[in-house]
Parts: C-alpha cells; structure tokens; sequence
C-alpha cells in the first residue's frame, strides 16, 4: 500500500529525516569522544594514585608516620529501577516444597520456623 503526501508534507518528512540523521551522528560523536574523555579520566585517576602513594612513602621515609593514602576509584555502575527491585529482597513464600529442599520446616508444637542449621538438643 503506497501513501501518497502532499508537497508541503513530503518537505516536512524529508528536513525530519535530515534532523534525524544529524541527531543520530551527533548521537555516534558524543559516544567515541565519552570512550576518549574515559580514558583519559581512567589514566588521570591512575595517575593521581600513584602521586598520592609516593607522597605518602616519601613522607614515611622522612617522618617514621605511616600515613593513610587517599584512593580515587571509578564511580560503580548506576542501576536502574529494574535492577534495584530485583536486588531487594523477597517477602513471599516461597512454597512448601522449596523450604523442604532448603531444610526449612514448620514446628507443628509452635508454629514456629525451624532451619536445618538450628540444633535442638
């Protein structure tokens, strides 16, 4: 089935499919030159470490004081919100047949949990 735009929209449709490619090599432009600017950050923080243990040897050598060194590491990773509800924990049950795989039982005189590492004597 062919669609069939007036002028006036076959202009629009072709200056966004220009805007679209400039953003999209824009896009590409920004990424290598956050690869660069990342290494160069990652030799800077190297770098800085290096200096900053030096001192600190230096200093020990002339004072007979170990001092503590300072550390620049890189910043982990952001999770998002995906991530983050997955790593909390749990609330629900997990079943009768999973608890018995993990040793957890019910004390039938209590009602309370009973775990395999628990010893009664």
């Amino acid at each position: 089935m062919k669609i069939f735009y007036s002028d006036k929209d076959q202009d629009k449709i072709e200056r966004l499919i220009v805007e679209v490619a400039g953003a999209a090599a824009e896009a590409a432009a920004i990424r290598e030159q956050n690869k660069v600017l990342q290494v160069q950050l990652d030799f800077m923080r190297h770098r800085v470490n290096q200096l900053e243990l030096e001192r600190a040897m230096l200093l020990q050598k002339v004072s007979g004081i170990a001092i503590p060194v300072p550390e620049l590491v890189p910043q982990a990773k952001q999770l998002d919100v995906r991530e983050l509800l997955q790593a909390m924990p749990s609330f629900e049950d997990i079943g009768d047949n999973e608890a018995a795989k993990l040793g957890i039982r019910t004390d039938p005189s209590t009602g309370e949990l009973v775990y395999a590492s628990d010893k009664k004597d």
